[in-house]
């Protein structure tokens, strides 16, 4: 019964061409669920409020996000990510250094990074404030997020959610750059101490009052190894589906013919039970007129 809730969830799933995978807005839960692999001992991010540091979100899910103090860095719990997938960033940026922003690395489950992006003040197309970064993924994999967020001391780098999805239509893969990427690469990104201070005044203009999310083209680049084994198509909306109706109908069909198997033995039991039964027999008793308690008295002699 468990297994057939399991195919219908995913059938449904996939039919529908909802997420697959995860949405997350960061929360109380932020530092039990993520934790610091292949950060080499770095700064964590902080859990912050929107309404204290009086930042517009009145289009933002969430009232909290997490903030990066100089050089930060967290990983994601384990996630199973699909070709042609989508990685969705939701950031806020307020910075004046060309180096100030952040970089967002999925590791495959080894810890051998295999897409990466970039986002800071040297990117094409950037944009002070809310953006929403889109991030293409071509293969197929077991692994995390790895979070790196770069700012001076009076800069903002914010990141409120992340999402992942497989609708196709949310981003143009022509507007992308494609660079090759060493599998030896672990340290990606190493900027300096960042205590160094900034002054942002004057850095750009910020509507305070627009919460709307932009959607930035070129601004980053991804990069993927060109031999990965996992790199094929196999695993698409199109495939899960047929083998997840192909093993509801292979359960059915089992359970269908254990249930008439198991019947039509039944049946046959009966059958020889009765077969084995030996029929009455009768017994007549002939009838007796009279019973003398000594058959050898006076009344039998002559």
């Amino acid at each position: 019964m468990l297994n057939l809730v399991v195919l219908t969830t995913i059938i449904t799933s996939v039919l529908s061409q909802e997420i697959i995978g995860v949405a997350y807005t960061f929360d109380e839960d932020f530092n039990w669920t993520f934790d610091n692999k292949t950060c080499q001992n770095k700064k964590g991010w902080n859990l912050i409020s929107y309404e204290h540091l009086k930042i517009p979100s009145s289009n933002i899910g969430s009232p909290v996000g997490i903030r990066a103090i100089n050089n930060s860095c967290t990983s994601s719990f384990p996630i199973i990510f699909f070709s042609d997938s989508i990685l969705e960033l939701t950031v806020y940026l307020k910075v004046k250094a060309f180096e100030s922003g952040l970089t967002a690395t999925v590791f495959d489950e080894v810890g051998v990074p295999v897409v990466k992006y970039v986002y800071n003040k040297s990117s094409e197309n950037f944009l002070l404030g809310w953006n929403t970064l889109l991030i293409p993924i071509h293969v197929n994999l077991k692994g995390y997020i790895n979070l790196l967020g770069y700012c001076h001391s009076n800069e903002i780098v914010i990141l409120d959610s992340f999402r992942y999805t497989i609708n196709k239509t949310n981003y143009n893969s022509n507007k992308q750059k494609e660079i090759s990427l060493h599998t030896d690469v672990i340290d990606i990104v190493e900027f300096g101490s960042g205590d160094e201070d900034i002054d942002i005044e004057g850095s750009g203009s910020i509507d305070e009052n627009d919460s709307n999310t932009t959607i930035p083209e070129d601004s980053g680049y991804i990069t993927e190894p060109p031999d990965l084994p996992t790199s094929t198509n196999f695993w698409n909306p199109a495939t899960i589906t047929i083998i997840a109706a192909g093993s509801f109908v292979l359960i059915s069909i089992i359970c269908i013919s254990a249930y008439h198997f198991g019947k039509l033995r039944g049946l046959e039991q009966n059958a020889s039970l009765f077969e084995n039964i030996e029929p009455t027999i009768t017994i007549t008793i002939p009838r007796v007129n009279n019973i003398y308690s000594n058959p050898f008295s006076n009344r039998f002699r002559r």
